[in-house]
Protein backbone atom coordinates (compact mmCIF):
# COMPACT_ATOMS: atom_id res chain seq x y z
CA UNK A 1 0.00 0.00 0.00
CA UNK A 2 2.73 2.12 0.19
CA UNK A 3 4.61 1.64 -2.36
CA UNK A 4 1.45 2.25 -4.63
CA UNK A 5 0.91 5.59 -2.72
CA UNK A 6 4.33 6.46 -3.25
CA UNK A 7 3.97 5.78 -7.42
CA UNK A 8 1.25 7.82 -6.74
CA UNK A 9 2.97 10.71 -6.04
CA UNK A 10 6.02 10.54 -8.03
CA UNK A 11 3.24 10.57 -10.83
CA UNK A 12 1.32 13.67 -9.28
CA UNK A 13 4.47 15.47 -9.33
CA UNK A 14 5.87 14.37 -12.58
CA UNK A 15 2.32 15.84 -14.40
CA UNK A 16 2.83 19.20 -12.37
CA UNK A 17 6.01 19.50 -13.71
CA UNK A 18 5.40 18.70 -17.11
CA UNK A 19 2.33 21.00 -16.93
CA UNK A 20 4.02 24.21 -15.71
CA UNK A 21 6.58 23.82 -18.70
CA UNK A 22 4.10 24.01 -20.94
CA UNK A 23 2.08 26.36 -19.49
CA UNK A 24 5.39 28.99 -19.79
CA UNK A 25 6.51 31.27 -23.20
CA UNK A 26 9.16 31.64 -25.23
CA UNK A 27 9.58 35.44 -26.17
CA UNK A 28 9.95 36.28 -29.94
CA UNK A 29 12.93 37.82 -31.02
CA UNK A 30 13.02 41.47 -30.98
CA UNK A 31 12.29 43.30 -34.74
CA UNK A 32 15.09 45.03 -36.16
CA UNK A 33 14.61 47.35 -39.33
CA UNK A 34 18.03 47.80 -40.49
CA UNK A 35 19.27 48.90 -43.88
CA UNK A 36 22.63 49.50 -45.91
CA UNK A 37 22.72 52.66 -48.75
CA UNK A 38 24.43 51.76 -51.93
CA UNK A 39 26.10 55.41 -51.15
CA UNK A 40 25.85 58.48 -48.52
CA UNK A 41 26.08 61.26 -50.74
CA UNK A 42 26.03 61.52 -54.68
CA UNK A 43 28.16 64.19 -57.11
CA UNK A 44 26.15 64.74 -60.17
CA UNK A 45 29.63 66.16 -61.46
CA UNK A 46 29.38 68.31 -64.64
CA UNK A 47 25.34 69.02 -65.62
CA UNK A 48 24.16 70.55 -68.46
CA UNK A 49 21.97 73.88 -68.21
CA UNK A 50 18.12 72.91 -69.93
CA UNK A 51 18.50 69.18 -70.20
CA UNK A 52 15.58 68.43 -67.56
CA UNK A 53 13.34 70.93 -69.72
CA UNK A 54 13.78 69.12 -73.38
CA UNK A 55 13.85 65.87 -73.51
CA UNK A 56 15.57 66.11 -77.54
CA UNK A 57 18.79 67.82 -75.55
CA UNK A 58 19.58 64.49 -74.51
CA UNK A 59 19.90 62.42 -71.26
CA UNK A 60 19.44 63.99 -68.14
CA UNK A 61 21.40 63.47 -64.77
CA UNK A 62 19.95 61.05 -62.55
CA UNK A 63 20.58 58.58 -59.99
CA UNK A 64 19.41 55.07 -58.36
CA UNK A 65 20.71 54.18 -54.63
CA UNK A 66 20.00 50.80 -53.75
CA UNK A 67 18.58 50.89 -49.91
CA UNK A 68 18.80 46.93 -48.44
CA UNK A 69 16.94 45.98 -45.56
CA UNK A 70 19.51 43.55 -43.19
CA UNK A 71 17.13 43.50 -40.03
CA UNK A 72 13.98 41.01 -39.78
CA UNK A 73 11.42 43.23 -39.76
CA UNK A 74 9.78 45.23 -42.50
CA UNK A 75 11.49 48.76 -43.15
CA UNK A 76 8.75 51.30 -43.56
CA UNK A 77 9.66 54.82 -45.48
CA UNK A 78 7.17 57.30 -44.48
CA UNK A 79 8.94 60.09 -47.07
CA UNK A 80 12.74 61.04 -49.40
CA UNK A 81 12.33 64.96 -50.05
CA UNK A 82 14.94 67.37 -50.77
CA UNK A 83 14.79 70.98 -50.00
CA UNK A 84 16.30 72.43 -53.36
CA UNK A 85 14.27 72.71 -56.69
CA UNK A 86 17.38 71.88 -58.33
CA UNK A 87 17.62 68.09 -56.83
CA UNK A 88 14.49 65.94 -57.02
CA UNK A 89 13.46 62.87 -55.81
CA UNK A 90 11.60 61.03 -58.57
CA UNK A 91 10.77 57.61 -56.85
CA UNK A 92 11.31 56.20 -53.84
CA UNK A 93 10.08 52.07 -52.51
CA UNK A 94 7.64 52.67 -49.17
CA UNK A 95 8.32 49.09 -47.59
CA UNK A 96 11.11 46.86 -47.83
CA UNK A 97 10.35 43.81 -46.53
CA UNK A 98 13.35 42.04 -44.42
CA UNK A 99 16.08 40.74 -47.16
CA UNK A 100 14.95 42.85 -49.63
CA UNK A 101 16.39 46.05 -51.63
CA UNK A 102 14.82 49.15 -52.71
CA UNK A 103 15.18 52.33 -54.34
CA UNK A 104 15.93 56.01 -54.31
CA UNK A 105 15.72 57.65 -57.69
CA UNK A 106 17.36 61.44 -57.37
CA UNK A 107 17.76 63.75 -60.52
CA UNK A 108 19.97 66.64 -61.15
CA UNK A 109 18.25 69.94 -62.83
CA UNK A 110 20.74 72.44 -62.54
CA UNK A 111 19.40 75.64 -61.65
CA UNK A 112 22.19 78.13 -61.96
CA UNK A 113 25.66 77.62 -63.35
CA UNK A 114 28.35 76.63 -61.29
CA UNK A 115 28.38 74.11 -58.09
CA UNK A 116 25.47 73.61 -56.34
CA UNK A 117 24.86 71.56 -52.78
CA UNK A 118 21.95 70.40 -51.04
CA UNK A 119 20.65 66.91 -49.05
CA UNK A 120 17.95 64.41 -49.62
CA UNK A 121 16.15 63.60 -46.21
CA UNK A 122 14.53 60.33 -45.53
CA UNK A 123 12.83 59.59 -42.90
CA UNK A 124 11.64 56.31 -41.99
CA UNK A 125 10.83 53.66 -39.24
CA UNK A 126 14.57 52.27 -38.65
CA UNK A 127 15.53 50.63 -35.44
CA UNK A 128 18.56 53.48 -35.08
CA UNK A 129 16.55 56.66 -35.49
CA UNK A 130 14.17 56.88 -38.23
CA UNK A 131 15.84 59.75 -40.13
CA UNK A 132 18.88 59.72 -42.78
CA UNK A 133 20.50 62.67 -44.81
CA UNK A 134 22.00 62.11 -48.31
CA UNK A 135 23.94 64.75 -49.20
CA UNK A 136 23.79 66.01 -52.84
CA UNK A 137 26.05 67.90 -55.32
CA UNK A 138 26.35 68.96 -58.81
CA UNK A 139 27.83 71.51 -60.80
CA UNK A 140 25.35 73.71 -64.06
CA UNK A 141 27.48 73.99 -66.91
CA UNK A 142 26.42 75.80 -70.43
CA UNK A 143 24.67 73.23 -72.53
CA UNK A 144 27.15 71.59 -75.10
CA UNK A 145 26.41 68.21 -77.22
CA UNK A 146 27.77 65.36 -76.17
CA UNK A 147 29.92 62.41 -78.12
CA UNK A 148 27.19 60.67 -80.28
CA UNK A 149 25.45 64.15 -80.89
CA UNK A 150 25.06 64.94 -85.08
CA UNK A 151 23.77 67.76 -87.14
CA UNK A 152 22.90 67.33 -90.45
CA UNK A 153 23.47 70.63 -93.04
CA UNK A 154 22.52 71.45 -96.51
CA UNK A 155 25.69 72.61 -98.05
CA UNK A 156 26.04 74.53 -101.18
CA UNK A 157 29.46 75.94 -102.73
CA UNK A 158 29.95 79.41 -103.75
CA UNK A 159 32.27 81.20 -106.46
CA UNK A 160 34.30 83.83 -106.15
CA UNK A 161 31.39 86.31 -106.36
CA UNK A 162 30.16 84.57 -103.08
CA UNK A 163 26.88 83.24 -105.57
CA UNK A 164 26.07 79.41 -105.13
CA UNK A 165 27.22 76.50 -107.51
CA UNK A 166 25.20 73.88 -107.98
CA UNK A 167 22.45 72.17 -106.02
CA UNK A 168 22.59 71.84 -102.24
CA UNK A 169 24.11 68.20 -100.92
CA UNK A 170 23.60 66.93 -96.93
CA UNK A 171 26.84 66.41 -95.16
CA UNK A 172 26.69 65.75 -91.73
CA UNK A 173 28.67 66.40 -88.42
CA UNK A 174 29.41 64.26 -85.46
CA UNK A 175 30.73 64.75 -82.00
CA UNK A 176 33.31 62.52 -81.54
CA UNK A 177 34.53 63.22 -78.59
CA UNK A 178 33.45 65.11 -75.65
CA UNK A 179 34.83 65.95 -72.28
CA UNK A 180 38.56 66.25 -73.71
CA UNK A 181 41.49 68.41 -72.05
CA UNK A 182 43.17 70.51 -74.88
CA UNK A 183 45.37 72.61 -75.20
CA UNK A 184 44.95 73.91 -71.62
CA UNK A 185 41.24 73.60 -72.17
CA UNK A 186 38.80 71.00 -70.20
CA UNK A 187 35.83 70.18 -71.48
CA UNK A 188 36.60 70.11 -75.38
CA UNK A 189 34.61 68.76 -77.68
CA UNK A 190 35.95 67.21 -81.19
CA UNK A 191 33.87 67.24 -84.07
CA UNK A 192 34.01 64.76 -87.42
CA UNK A 193 36.12 67.43 -89.26
CA UNK A 194 38.70 67.95 -86.85
CA UNK A 195 37.63 70.87 -85.34
CA UNK A 196 38.34 71.08 -81.19
CA UNK A 197 35.75 73.41 -79.52
CA UNK A 198 34.69 74.47 -76.20
CA UNK A 199 31.84 76.50 -75.08
CA UNK A 200 32.94 78.74 -72.22
CA UNK A 201 31.50 79.58 -68.71
CA UNK A 202 30.73 82.79 -70.14
CA UNK A 203 28.58 81.80 -73.45
CA UNK A 204 31.60 82.55 -75.90
CA UNK A 205 32.71 79.52 -78.22
CA UNK A 206 36.38 79.04 -78.56
CA UNK A 207 37.81 77.29 -81.96
CA UNK A 208 41.65 75.56 -82.16
CA UNK A 209 43.32 77.29 -85.08
CA UNK A 210 46.11 75.44 -86.52
CA UNK A 211 48.05 77.92 -87.46
CA UNK A 212 49.49 79.22 -90.86
CA UNK A 213 52.15 77.54 -93.04
CA UNK A 214 55.57 78.96 -93.17
CA UNK A 215 58.72 76.43 -95.26
CA UNK A 216 57.87 74.00 -95.03
CA UNK A 217 54.66 73.69 -94.95
CA UNK A 218 54.59 71.38 -92.05
CA UNK A 219 56.20 74.50 -89.97
CA UNK A 220 53.38 76.29 -88.37
CA UNK A 221 53.22 79.55 -86.67
CA UNK A 222 50.41 81.39 -84.58
CA UNK A 223 47.80 78.04 -83.72
CA UNK A 224 46.10 78.91 -80.58
CA UNK A 225 42.45 79.36 -79.61
CA UNK A 226 39.95 82.12 -80.96
CA UNK A 227 37.68 82.95 -78.65
CA UNK A 228 34.32 83.80 -80.55
CA UNK A 229 32.27 87.04 -78.78
CA UNK A 230 28.48 85.13 -79.14
CA UNK A 231 27.86 86.05 -76.09
CA UNK A 232 29.96 89.07 -74.57
CA UNK A 233 28.87 90.15 -78.20
CA UNK A 234 32.50 92.14 -78.72
CA UNK A 235 33.53 94.41 -81.80
CA UNK A 236 36.38 94.36 -83.72
CA UNK A 237 38.67 92.10 -81.44
CA UNK A 238 42.00 91.89 -81.98
CA UNK A 239 42.00 87.56 -81.83
CA UNK A 240 45.60 87.03 -83.06
CA UNK A 241 48.40 88.75 -84.13
CA UNK A 242 51.85 87.72 -85.24
CA UNK A 243 55.26 88.70 -87.41
CA UNK A 244 57.45 86.45 -88.82
CA UNK A 245 60.34 85.51 -91.09
CA UNK A 246 61.99 83.06 -92.91
CA UNK A 247 63.21 81.56 -96.01
CA UNK A 248 61.17 80.18 -98.67
CA UNK A 249 62.56 77.02 -100.82
CA UNK A 250 64.82 79.50 -102.82
CA UNK A 251 66.47 80.97 -99.82
CA UNK A 252 63.93 84.16 -100.71
CA UNK A 253 63.60 85.67 -97.24
CA UNK A 254 59.79 86.15 -96.44
CA UNK A 255 58.02 88.41 -94.10
CA UNK A 256 54.74 86.99 -92.93
CA UNK A 257 51.92 88.85 -91.06
CA UNK A 258 48.79 87.40 -89.54
CA UNK A 259 45.93 89.21 -87.90
CA UNK A 260 43.01 87.49 -86.70
CA UNK A 261 39.88 89.68 -85.47
CA UNK A 262 36.03 88.94 -84.53
CA UNK A 263 32.55 90.81 -84.36
CA UNK A 264 29.64 89.89 -83.06
CA UNK A 265 27.03 90.80 -85.62
CA UNK A 266 23.30 90.78 -84.15
CA UNK A 267 20.79 88.18 -82.82
CA UNK A 268 18.33 86.68 -85.31
CA UNK A 269 15.99 83.40 -85.32
CA UNK A 270 16.47 80.25 -87.45
CA UNK A 271 13.91 77.81 -88.26
CA UNK A 272 15.26 73.85 -88.35
CA UNK A 273 12.51 71.70 -89.20
CA UNK A 274 9.48 72.35 -86.60
CA UNK A 275 11.84 74.69 -84.54
CA UNK A 276 13.14 77.90 -83.88
CA UNK A 277 16.20 78.76 -82.54
CA UNK A 278 17.67 82.12 -81.27
CA UNK A 279 20.81 82.46 -82.67
CA UNK A 280 23.79 84.71 -82.39
CA UNK A 281 25.92 85.79 -85.63
CA UNK A 282 29.87 86.14 -85.05
CA UNK A 283 32.04 87.11 -87.69
CA UNK A 284 35.80 85.63 -88.08
CA UNK A 285 38.18 87.38 -90.02
CA UNK A 286 41.84 85.37 -90.57
CA UNK A 287 44.30 87.11 -92.69
CA UNK A 288 47.09 86.46 -93.23
CA UNK A 289 50.02 88.34 -96.19
CA UNK A 290 53.24 86.98 -96.94
CA UNK A 291 55.50 89.90 -99.02
CA UNK A 292 58.80 89.47 -100.42
CA UNK A 293 61.35 91.73 -102.87
CA UNK A 294 59.44 90.25 -105.66
CA UNK A 295 55.62 91.43 -104.40
CA UNK A 296 53.32 90.00 -102.11
CA UNK A 297 50.54 87.46 -101.36
CA UNK A 298 47.24 88.04 -99.51
CA UNK A 299 45.19 85.42 -98.18
CA UNK A 300 41.96 85.86 -96.01
CA UNK A 301 39.31 83.53 -94.53
CA UNK A 302 35.90 84.94 -93.57
CA UNK A 303 33.55 83.15 -91.36
CA UNK A 304 30.55 84.05 -90.55
CA UNK A 305 28.59 81.62 -87.51
CA UNK A 306 25.11 81.44 -86.54
CA UNK A 307 25.13 80.11 -82.80
CA UNK A 308 22.08 78.43 -81.20
CA UNK A 309 22.86 78.29 -77.30
CA UNK A 310 20.36 76.03 -76.76
CA UNK A 311 22.18 73.53 -78.50
CA UNK A 312 25.50 74.18 -78.43
CA UNK A 313 26.21 74.35 -82.03
CA UNK A 314 26.37 76.32 -85.31
CA UNK A 315 22.69 76.63 -86.96
CA UNK A 316 23.95 78.33 -89.93
CA UNK A 317 27.67 79.31 -91.32
CA UNK A 318 28.94 80.94 -94.89
CA UNK A 319 33.11 80.54 -95.14
CA UNK A 320 35.14 81.71 -97.79
CA UNK A 321 38.76 82.62 -98.79
CA UNK A 322 40.29 83.99 -101.56
CA UNK A 323 43.91 85.62 -102.28
CA UNK A 324 45.58 87.65 -103.78
CA UNK A 325 48.79 88.12 -106.07
CA UNK A 326 50.24 91.61 -105.88
CA UNK A 327 53.81 92.14 -107.76
CA UNK A 328 54.53 95.89 -107.58
CA UNK A 329 51.11 98.01 -106.92
CA UNK A 330 49.64 95.81 -109.52
CA UNK A 331 46.88 92.74 -108.68
CA UNK A 332 48.10 89.96 -111.28
CA UNK A 333 45.54 87.27 -109.91
CA UNK A 334 42.43 86.95 -107.79
CA UNK A 335 40.36 84.37 -106.40
CA UNK A 336 38.23 82.51 -104.32
CA UNK A 337 35.77 80.03 -103.31
CA UNK A 338 33.37 79.39 -100.23
CA UNK A 339 30.58 77.09 -98.45
CA UNK A 340 26.86 77.57 -97.64
CA UNK A 341 25.49 75.19 -94.59
CA UNK A 342 22.22 75.31 -93.27
CA UNK A 343 21.33 72.95 -90.37
CA UNK A 344 18.18 70.24 -91.63
CA UNK A 345 17.74 67.85 -88.39
CA UNK A 346 19.79 66.79 -85.55
CA UNK A 347 19.81 64.52 -82.62
CA UNK A 348 21.67 65.42 -79.15
CA UNK A 349 22.98 62.88 -76.70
Amino acid sequence: MLRQNLLISSYFLLSLALIAGCSSTVSPPTATRVFTLSAGSVDFGNTRMGICADSTLGATRDTILALHNTGNDTLRIDSVTSPSAAFSVLYSSSKVASGDTGSIHIRFCPTFLGAASSSVTMTDNATSGGTTIIAVMGTGIRYMPYAGSYFTYDQQGLDSAMKPIGNPTPTTINIIVSGLTYQGKTNVELTSDSTYFKIEDNGDVSIWSVGYPTYPATVRVDSGWLTLPFQTQGQNLLLLTGDHTFLDSAGESITMQVRDSASYLGTSTLTVGTRQFQVMEVRLTQLAVYSSSKGAIGRMGIFDGFFAPEIGFIVQQGKFGGSEVIVGKKIVQKQGSGEFRKLKNFSLK
